[in-house]
């Protein structure tokens, strides 16, 4: 599923949720410049990586429709492994928000419907234009549901 030469480049693998909380794939990250046009971020040959997510666990908890008793309501929606990661491991005064990590393709209705109405949601892409396409299509499906804030990292 992964190109023997591409090994090594590939060190860092999470794994990646269906919008119902089941393990889709995995998400793999080369943590430098793999170079010669590889992208940084990828899935596995040969798998989709539509409507799969990355997910902490209470993000987790709410794609599996079950929310943690100790969310404060809020989720944090990030692009890409690495903001993803630092969102899932800083805690703002004990909260207990929800992160999901997002790639371009990878939000989808199936994947907002899962979002709890009257939510608030922080999108958290990039000030690109893949993040911008992101936050607009995150943002048209959640819209009038949720309370949205915009913020690039």
């Amino acid at each position: 599923w992964l190109p023997a030469a591409w090994w090594p480049l590939y060190r860092l693998g999470l794994p990646t949720w269906t919008p119902k909380g089941s393990v889709g794939s995995v998400r793999l990250r080369c943590p430098g410049d793999p170079g010669g046009g590889k992208p940084k971020e990828r899935a596995p040959k040969g798998v989709s990586a539509k409507g799969l997510t990355l997910a902490d666990p209470v993000g987790l908890s709410l794609l599996c429709g079950r929310p943690d008793p100790c969310w404060d309501g809020s989720v944090v929606v990030s692009e890409g492994c690495p903001d993803f990661l630092t969102w899932a491991a800083r805690r703002w005064r004990g909260k207990r928000y929800a992160v999901l990590g997002v790639w371009p393709g990878s939000w989808t209705d199936d994947l907002a419907a899962r979002i709890p109405t009257g939510s608030r949601v922080a999108i958290r892409t990039h000030n690109d234009p893949a993040g911008d396409r992101m936050a607009a299509t995150i943002t048209k499906t959640l819209a009038g549901r949720v309370e949205i804030h915009r913020k690039c990292p």
